[in-house]
C-alpha cells in the first residue's frame, strides 16, 4: 500500500512542477538577447546541462 502512496505522490508532484513550468513560460519576454539554461537525467546516469546565448538582430 505504501508503494501506491509513493507512486501517486511522485506522479502529483511531477505534475505540479509541469504546471508551476507552463506558468512561468507565460512571464517570460524577450528582448535583442537572451539566455537558455536546460538540464535533464537519462538511462545509464547521464547528465546533461546546456547552456545557450540568444541573439536577434532584428532583421524582420
Amino acid at each position: 500500500m505504501d508503494n501506491k502512496k509513493d507512486v501517486l505522490r511522485g506522479l502529483a508532484l511531477r505534475g505540479a512542477l509541469a504546471a508551476l513550468l507552463s506558468g512561468a513560460s507565460g512571464l517570460a519576454s524577450a528582448d535583442q538577447f537572451g539566455v537558455q539554461v536546460a538540464g535533464g537525467l537519462g538511462d545509464l546516469h547521464i547528465k546533461k546541462f546546456d547552456l545557450c546565448v540568444a541573439w536577434d538582430p532584428g532583421l524582420t
